[in-house]
């Protein structure tokens, strides 16, 4: 089993917010397996752990680079693998919904590490998962499968 997150996963584990940090630990207490993330949601997540903290290099920060190599697996795939593949999404949904393209970049790093989950709160990215077999989590809901069939059609 290999879990792959996203920076708004990170953020809700690493600065527990009500809702999505109970969401995060839960699921972090049951599956033991460490989250893999490519270095595009590393860079993100250095810049959205500042906005939320207010601080340059804050404690969640410090405990994100502390878990590197043990709870975060950080993938080291160059950017000249990645680029095709998020090419390959963008030509295969584009066009059907509107889909950001980090995070097409971001389910395509995940393909590359060979994830069988990924650990999301972000809609779009969780539909372009789901569409391409990847085991969602939290599952889909309401508006994520909208998303989901416009994908698929």
């Amino acid at each position: 089993m290999i879990l792959y997150v996203d920076t708004n996963w990170l953020a809700a584990a690493y600065f527990h917010s009500p809702e999505r940090g109970e969401i995060t630990e839960r699921f972090a207490k049951r599956h033991e397996y460490p989250w893999h993330c490519s270095r595009l949601v590393y860079l993100e997540s250095r810049n959205v752990f500042a906005a939320l903290s207010g601080r340059q290099n804050s404690p969640e920060w410090r405990r994100l680079n502390d878990d590197l190599g043990s709870r975060i697996i950080l993938e080291q795939f160059q950017w000249a693998a990645l680029e095709p593949r998020a090419f390959q999404l963008m030509d295969r949904y584009s066009h059907k919904d509107k889909l950001g393209t980090w995070d097409l970049f971001i389910v395509a790093g995940a393909q590359l590490a060979g994830a069988t989950h990924f650990l999301s709160f972000d809609r779009g990215a969780r539909a372009v998962a789901a569409a391409e077999r990847l085991t969602v989590f939290p599952e889909l809901g309401a508006k994520d499968n909208d998303i989901l069939a416009k994908l698929r059609r």
